[in-house]
């Protein structure tokens, strides 16, 4: 499931789904080559991509610890 919630400006991917899974590793992979610039920052990433193919356990991850911080106004 992808749902957009436009009241808290959020887009949610529901990693249950094959087609969150996906999306989802579409999104790390965007990250991991246009945004995360620290050898650091990309292995957290790449860890997270792992995590959500399943071969790794899932685990809390917040990007915005790894990643420039931006926000949308």
């Amino acid at each position: 499931m992808i749902k957009l919630d436009a009241d808290k400006k959020q887009l949610v991917i529901d990693l249950q789904y094959q087609a969150g899974r996906n999306l989802a590793d579409m999104v790390v992979e965007a990250i991991f080559l246009y945004v995360a610039t620290e050898s650091q920052d990309k292995a957290v990433v790449a860890q997270l991509g792992r995590m959500i193919k399943g071969d790794e356990p899932m685990a809390n991850v917040d990007l915005m610890e790894y990643t420039k911080k931006e926000t949308l106004c």
